[in-house]
């Protein structure tokens, strides 16, 4: 997930944000998130640096957030394949294995 889009979900859920302008400059920005008491430390690099999924479950567990309700691509359920002996081409394809080749 892309720093900028997380930073837009935590503002949605209420977060706000502080950074340590003593530390600016000696490296990347690490933000700290406030939310209903709670805080956690999250790297922010730039808007389209890419975090690494523990950091944002972690960042998620310790503000008391659902990680599993982040904008994203979702898990998708996928069909299983229809066994051959169910499927609508397998009389074709057994008529096929038996016909002789001359």
């Amino acid at each position: 997930m892309e720093s900028a889009t997380f930073q837009k979900w935590l503002a949605e859920q209420g977060c706000r944000f502080d950074t340590d302008r003593e530390k600016r400059g000696t490296g990347h920005a690490n933000v700290t998130v406030h939310r209903e008491g709670r805080k956690a430390e999250v790297p922010m690099g730039g808007p389209h640096q890419v975090l690494d999924a523990r950091v944002v479950r972690r960042a998620c567990e310790e503000l008391g957030l659902d990680w599993s309700e982040l904008p994203g691509p979702k898990k998708v359920r996928r069909k299983r394949p229809v066994p051959l002996r169910q499927h609508p081409l397998a009389d074709f394809v057994s008529m096929e294995n038996t016909i002789e080749h001359v």
